[in-house]
């Protein structure tokens, strides 16, 4: 059988430096896949047919909860993508070549020994708020990241210096090759539009690879938190001493000490050497489940988030937040009607921070919270296993959770649960 990947290794005169990244792009995609695969589970609860999509939960929040017409989008699409995906790697490269270029003439921040990896915006919200120390780490921003008004300009890494003009060459030509190995390969099967990140994550890959010093990341297992593990990787067997921090920054369904995140992940994380978790059930989910068995000499320790929210004084009766998802949305709209009926309550609805809420829902006649770090104060808060939930119930504020996959049929075991905590206040 002819390999596919082999002759597109020959067919780009790629090096073994280029054909290990791509090794490295594939691995951190097979962690995406695993996750993304899980949430389609939970939306094939809701849905028959639901299809492999990146980010399913963004698709649901754009198209809603209709899988013929999600099917046919991606048997439209998928051609169309592995003919011409190349054409939007050269998209992403003059939108974001650009933007660097501007930066060029300013000057990379001096020592620093330790630099934040700032993949998200929440990054940079549960490091400042958190970590009083991190206004001395150096920030690596890509430049599709909205900076924090926290971040002092001196600290901000200038990747336009980093990157020079062959690099950005390598990036496009390492883009495009993954883009058709990884969409010839069986392994990744009916998941060719994956390959919609590739030009971000060469782009992150090599830059990262020029820096020096220690890193931090809050990312857990995604793409992202694996290119920095291997970056870290690769910079040790070179010589480098060079460290990884891993803070936690949200909920990996820790609640109890036998809890687990429902999905195994193909490649785990083998260069943290600290990691700063909420609790130990939340340390023994890394230790199992995300880390690799090989880290004998971790460094752990605990923190609280920092959570504070905002007073509604104008708004006379019982205020509710729903903290909302795509993949719960349809049981989330029955159950607030339910609740509404015959009574008058200040419905707030949170919309995940990655996937906005559907047009339909957008619509109805709820207080939307659009602000990321906007956390309204209410009577009760009714959502799914998330660490926003813990966050509230940590404060005080009565919690009702619900599963992500809950069918309709549960609208009357949640519904007693509500009033039950609303009795009780």
């Amino acid at each position: 059988m002819i390999k596919w990947h082999l002759i597109m290794y020959a067919k780009w005169n790629l090096s073994l430096s280029d054909i290990r990244l791509i090794h490295e792009y594939l691995s951190a995609t097979r962690n995406e896949i695993a996750h993304d695969d899980f949430q389609i589970c939970g939306a094939k609860s809701a849905i028959k047919g639901f299809p492999k999509l990146p980010r399913p939960a963004k698709w649901i929040g754009a198209v809603g909860l209709h899988a013929k017409t999600l099917t046919a989008l991606r048997f439209l699409f998928i051609p169309i993508w592995v003919a011409f995906g190349w054409l939007y790697f050269l998209k992403e490269q003059k939108k974001w070549k650009e933007k660097v270029d501007l930066f060029r003439s300013n000057s990379n921040p001096d020592g620093g020994e330790i630099t934040l990896l700032a993949f998200s915006e929440r990054s940079m919200d549960v490091v400042f708020a958190n970590f009083p120390e991190s206004k001395h780490w150096n920030i690596f921003a890509p430049p599709w990241i909205e900076l924090d008004h926290r971040v002092d300009p001196a600290r901000i890494v200038n990747i336009g210096k980093l990157l020079q003009g062959n690099d950005c060459a390598r990036i496009m030509r390492l883009a495009i090759a993954a883009h058709y190995i990884l969409n010839s390969r069986k392994d990744f099967s009916g998941w060719g539009l994956q390959s919609y990140a590739a030009w971000r994550w060469f782009f992150v890959r090599l830059a990262v690879s020029k820096l020096s010093g220690s890193f931090v990341t809050t990312e857990h297992f995604d793409r992202w938190a694996v290119l920095a593990d291997l970056a870290v990787s690769d910079a040790r067997r070179r010589g480098e001493i060079k460290g990884l921090k891993l803070i936690q920054h949200g909920s990996v369904n820790a609640k109890t000490a036998d809890a687990s995140l429902n999905f195994k992940l193909p490649t785990r994380l083998t260069a943290v050497d600290e990691l700063w978790v909420y609790t130990v059930n939340d340390e023994k989910i890394f230790r199992d489940e995300i880390l690799h068995a090989s880290l004998k000499n971790l460094s752990v320790n605990y923190f609280s988030l920092k959570f504070s929210m905002t007073e509604n004084e104008s708004l006379p009766g019982i205020s509710l937040l729903v903290v909302g998802h795509p993949l719960c949305e349809k049981f989330q709209i029955k159950l607030m009607q339910k609740l509404g009926e015959g009574k008058k309550y200040n419905i707030f609805y949170k919309p995940h921070p990655s996937a906005p809420a559907s047009k339909k829902l957008a619509g109805l006649k709820w207080l939307m919270v659009c602000g990321k770090n906007q956390y309204p104060k209410t009577d009760i808060v009714i959502g799914y296993p998330s660490t926003l939930l813990d966050e509230y119930s940590t404060a005080g504020v009565p919690v009702v959770e619900h599963s992500m996959n809950a069918g309709v049929e549960t609208i009357f075991e949640v519904e007693e649960f509500v009033c039950q905590k609303l009795k009780a206040r």
